[in-house]
C-alpha cells in the first residue's frame, strides 16, 4: 500500500489501487487496453475528515509551518506517545 495510503486520506477515505499504465493504443490509434480503476471505501469519510483537520492544524498552527504552500496541506511532525 505504501504511498497510496496517504492518497487515501486525501481522497476522503477512498482507496484507489495504484497503476502505471492508463491505456494502450495500437498503431492505428485503437485502444487495446484500458485500465479499470479499482476503488473501495477504506475508511469512514467522517473519521478521515477529523484526522485530516488535525493534520492540517499541524501546518497552519503548529510546528509544521514551514510546510505551508498555496494549497491545502496536512502533515505530522515529531513523535507521538
Amino acid at each position: 500500500m505504501g504511498r497510496a495510503a496517504y492518497a487515501t486520506f486525501a481522497a476522503r477515505g477512498t482507496y484507489a489501487t495504484p497503476y502505471a499504465i492508463r491505456r494502450i493504443t495500437d498503431g492505428r490509434g485503437r485502444e487495446v487496453f484500458a485500465h479499470v480503476v479499482g476503488l473501495r471505501q477504506a475508511f469512514d469519510r467522517t473519521e478521515v475528515g477529523v484526522l485530516t483537520a488535525t493534520l492540517e492544524r499541524v501546518v497552519s498552527e503548529g510546528t509544521g509551518g514551514a510546510a505551508a504552500i498555496d494549497r491545502p496541506v496536512a502533515g505530522k511532525t515529531g513523535t507521538s506517545q
